[in-house]
């Protein structure tokens, strides 16, 4: 079997599980109340699985991306994070983060 088999074999499995998750979402969803226990948990988790992943492409990340300077990442982070705890705008934020990570690179 060739490697394009196993390729696709694996988003197909891929495919199949999200649409089990979803489909039993779906199913449940009326019978969960949104203030509950388990949705709190539920939510906490998608976050913190967020969160991860976005650490994850800070520190170690791939591609035309690692060629960066971990501080210039790092601090395009903070000047999002500081615009959004201050504008509490989305937008704002990440042009700010974008736009600091940005100079950052080219000036130095």
């Amino acid at each position: 079997m060739s490697a394009e088999y196993y390729g696709a074999a694996a988003v197909g499995l891929a495919i199949i599980a999200t649409f089990v998750w979803r489909f039993l979402g779906v199913l449940i969803y009326q019978n969960v109340d949104a203030d509950s226990l388990i949705m709190r948990l539920i939510n906490m988790l998608a976050y913190s699985l967020v969160g991860a992943v976005m650490m994850q492409l800070m520190v170690a990340p791939t591609g035309l991306l690692a060629t960066s300077a971990l501080s210039h990442r790092l601090a395009g982070l903070l000047v999002g994070l500081a615009l959004l705890a201050i504008a509490r705008n989305l937008p704002i934020a990440l042009l700010g983060a974008i736009g600091t990570f940005g100079m950052l690179s080219l000036l130095f």
